[in-house]
């Protein structure tokens, strides 16, 4: 959060600020400074078998107030998520990855944020540095035509592709693919091929406490 509002000091969202201390504060003061008096799990009783249908609806609350302020610095360091363009009429499917916001990720956004939110943000930062960059990115960008947009995607399809005809069809099946390469290269190799590891390695067995 500081790095965010060093880099946004001379903005002005005390309001995000106020509500990501707040939250902070609401989960740490049990969990990083745990005493009888200010613990949850004593006060409602979350550690017993029979949690108290408050501790469920107190755990659903906090973490809704987490996620908005996860979700308002989200937006805040990625400003240009509030601008959706159509990626596929300037770049083909080729699109550059991670610069810009399409409607079908725009309308996720807006819903999770609340139309007011989104808008409201979208005021405030629509002069944002970044926002204007990659604006005029997208605008000095020629459009393809049809044919360098259907040759787009045969150099990226796969052969099992051959009943995705629509834009939207296209569009999504490729962020499945590209996200699950972001995905598995977030990980390191394991060690041994799965396929070769004993079931007693992976298992846990209860006679073998």
């Amino acid at each position: 959060m500081e790095f965010i509002f060093t880099k946004e000091e001379n903005r002005n969202f005390n309001i995000v600020k106020d509500r990501i201390n707040g939250s902070y504060k609401g989960t740490s003061i049990y969990a990083h400074k745990p005493r009888l008096n200010s613990s949850f799990t004593v006060m409602r009783k979350s550690n017993t078998l029979n949690p108290s249908l408050e501790s469920i609806f107190y755990w659903a609350h906090s973490s809704s107030i987490v996620l908005q302020s996860i979700l308002w610095l989200y937006v805040i360091s990625y400003p240009m998520c509030l601008f959706p363009v159509d990626v596929v009429k300037k770049f083909g499917y080729n699109w550059p990855m991670g610069v810009f916001f399409d409607n079908s990720n725009s309308k996720i956004l807006e819903r999770a944020l609340g139309h007011n939110d989104y808008i409201a943000f979208q005021n405030d930062l629509k002069n944002h540095p970044d926002v204007e960059e990659k604006k005029e990115f997208y605008n000095s960008s020629s459009l393809k035509n049809k044919e360098n947009i259907e040759e787009s995607w045969n150099d990226l399809k796969d052969n099992n592709w051959e009943n995705f005809h629509s834009k939207e069809e296209r569009i999504a099946i490729l962020k499945c693919k590209f996200r699950a390469i972001s995905w598995a290269l977030s990980y390191l190799t394991p060690p041994k091929d799965f396929s070769e590891i004993d079931l007693d390695e992976s298992t846990l067995k209860y006679s073998k406490k």
